[in-house]
């Protein structure tokens, strides 16, 4: 049990991390410490925790957009040849790649063992097979998150492998322009990770936002608290 909630703090780290439970001035609830995960009074916990995971989307998406808006190069011929080691551009592809992986960051605190490029074949797999994480093997956020999307519309699924491999996709081709290889897709998968975007996006929101989330949430939230604090009066 020791083990769970090791593996609970690691992967709120990143998601939870401002300990009061007073709102933030801009309107967005301010997040839990993951320390305390199961220390706020159960009333309180469900608000606090719905809070900073629609705290979480808000951030997937102003950051998605903001990257997404930047990835522009206007040259039709743009990817097709490597780019020379003077060639700015291949600073910009740096950084792009770099605001593509954080973007990959920021769907890890909403989606279970996933937050970096050779996360993604298996949160592909995760989708095309309706597999979600065992109870203890993830944070039970991220576990009700992806329950709440696969049992959403039937087109959910497809959404979601059609995102992630879009975001691989193009990630991959800014690693080689940034590296001097060529990158011939770049400008179709620049298009496809934008599309894939919109349409995933709305699909994620209304799985976190229902009410059905909260229920899920604090059901699971409950059961699991309830064994985190019985462990710990146990070892005291």
């Amino acid at each position: 049990m020791m083990d769970k909630i090791c593996l609970a703090t690691l992967t709120l780290t990143g998601f939870l991390f401002i300990t009061t439970p007073a709102v933030a001035q801009n309107g967005h609830q301010q997040h839990l410490d993951p320390s305390d995960y199961c220390q706020v009074p159960p009333e309180q916990r469900l608000s606090l925790v719905g809070g900073a995971i629609r705290s979480a989307w808000y951030d997937l998406d102003v950051h998605g957009r903001a990257t997404l808006a930047r990835i522009s190069p206007h040259s039709a011929q743009f990817g097709l040849s490597p780019l020379s080691a003077r060639d700015p551009m291949r600073a910009r592809m740096e950084r792009y790649k770099e605001r593509l992986q954080h973007l990959m960051a920021l769907m890890g605190a909403l989606l279970p063992q996933y937050s970096r490029p050779s996360d993604g074949e298996r949160l592909v797999e995760r989708f095309a097979t309706r597999s979600v994480p065992a109870y203890g093997t993830a944070a039970e956020h991220q576990i009700v998150a992806m329950e709440q999307f696969l049992s959403g519309a039937q087109e959910n699924r497809a959404l979601g492998i059609a995102f992630v491999e879009a975001l691989h996709a193009l990630e991959g081709s800014t690693l080689a322009l940034a590296s001097g290889q060529p990158a011939p897709a770049f400008h179709d998968q620049n298009s496809g990770l934008k599309n894939a975007f919109e349409a995933f996006m709305p699909a994620l929101k209304t799985a976190l936002f229902a009410p059905g989330f909260e229920t899920a949430l604090g059901r699971r939230m409950t059961s699991y608290c309830d064994d985190i604090l019985s462990e710990r009066d146990q070892s005291e």
